[in-house]
């Protein structure tokens, strides 16, 4: 079967490109028993004009006026090489993936795989050298779309209500749209009497928007009205904020 890699780029990242010419550039190598045939790894640019529909949306072929075209067929050897291919956007584009098909033909059982590296699509027709950024300036961009608060140890505040307490606090930095919200294995809190372990059986709801979020908690044995603050560093699990594409 063909293994594809893909990857969705934000409406706000790639409308400018409408209408001109991008080049991917990729680092690629197999390995000793990849069984693609002729060693082909294909680079693949789909486009639509419709606005942040998602990557699930594109397999399912419902984005509005897709188009997948591919751009190049890199010949894979052991050894890294760099590729790049040019494409002409077409005119109206609004949200674009860059991917990659391997037409698997074989059955090898060890080292039939590629390693794939320094991916980049860029405006013109001439790849230039991948660009590198600080850590700090990645994880932002990558907490933009998702995040998994498990430190520093206190990460919110809340208090107790009549039937559920509230829990919420600021996301790391403004994210692309309200995320969804959910705890993975077990959160603690703590109102100064003692620590109470919540996990997602306890979530009665919740609200978000793209700088903060809320959850609504039920089951909890703390005294009614009394403030806590979360410690998601000191349990087993975390607070997921995904918004994806």
């Amino acid at each position: 079967a063909d293994v594809i890699c893909l990857q969705a780029i934000e409406t706000a990242n790639c409308q400018d490109l409408a209408g001109s010419t991008v080049t991917v550039s990729f680092y690629a190598r197999a390995g000793s028993n990849y069984s693609a045939a002729s060693n082909n790894l294909i680079a693949l640019v789909a486009t639509g004009s419709g606005s942040d529909q998602g990557i699930i949306s594109w397999i399912a072929q419902t984005w509005t006026n897709t188009l997948t075209a591919t751009v190049g067929t890199a010949v894979l050897t052991t050894s890294w090489q760099r590729f790049s291919y040019s494409y002409a956007v077409p005119a109206g584009t609004n949200e674009i993936v860059v991917g990659f098909n391997s037409p698997r033909t074989g059955t090898a059982g060890a080292n039939d795989f590629f390693d794939i590296t320094g991916v980049q699509l860029e405006a013109g027709s001439t790849a230039t050298e991948f660009e590198r950024r600080p850590i700090g300036t990645e994880l932002a961009l990558c907490q933009r779309y998702f995040d998994s608060l498990v430190t520093p140890a206190a990460n919110g505040v809340g208090i107790n209500g009549s039937t559920a307490s509230r829990i919420g606090t600021r996301t790391s930095v403004t994210m692309r749209s309200s995320p969804s919200v959910t705890i993975s294995g077990t959160i603690s809190i703590n109102d100064g009497s003692g620590t109470f372990g919540v996990t997602a059986a306890n979530i009665a709801g919740q609200f978000s928007s793209p700088n903060s979020f809320q959850l609504d908690i039920n089951g909890l044995s703390t005294g009614q009205y009394r403030p806590f603050i979360i410690l998601v560093g000191s349990g087993t699990g975390a607070i997921v904020l995904n918004s994806e594409l």
